[in-house]
């Protein structure tokens, strides 16, 4: 399982932390695109891209709360999942499902 997210890598692991989810994840798939410094951005979808590389999964799951992140979901055996902030009024992304919190991934990962 991998986690890629815009965030800086370290940042990322600390949000893991916090949202208690690191056991599902181990350090090396912890990918931080680091979009925040322009001059070290990278796209997840390129990191997505070079993760899946000449490997076959039977299932990937797509969090994100973006169109970018739902985007994303147009791989094969893919699953999308819009995490609506609780204190947003956000748009339909046409994701597979909807949810307001990570705990309820947790049956899925």
């Amino acid at each position: 399982q991998i986690v890629i997210s815009n965030t800086a890598t370290p940042d990322l692991h600390g949000f893991l932390e916090l949202v208690r989810l690191t056991r599902y994840f181990s350090p090396d798939k912890v990918l931080g695109a680091d979009a925040h410094q322009p001059h070290q951005r990278r796209y997840k979808i390129d990191i997505l891209r070079e993760y899946i590389q000449d490997k076959e999964f039977e299932r990937v799951i797509i969090i994100g709360d973006s169109k970018g992140d739902i985007e994303l979901g147009a791989l094969p055996n893919t699953t999308t999942y819009l995490y609506r902030h609780p204190y947003l009024d956000m748009p339909d992304y046409q994701a597979d499902f909807s949810i307001r919190s990570l705990k309820e991934l947790e049956p899925e990962i």
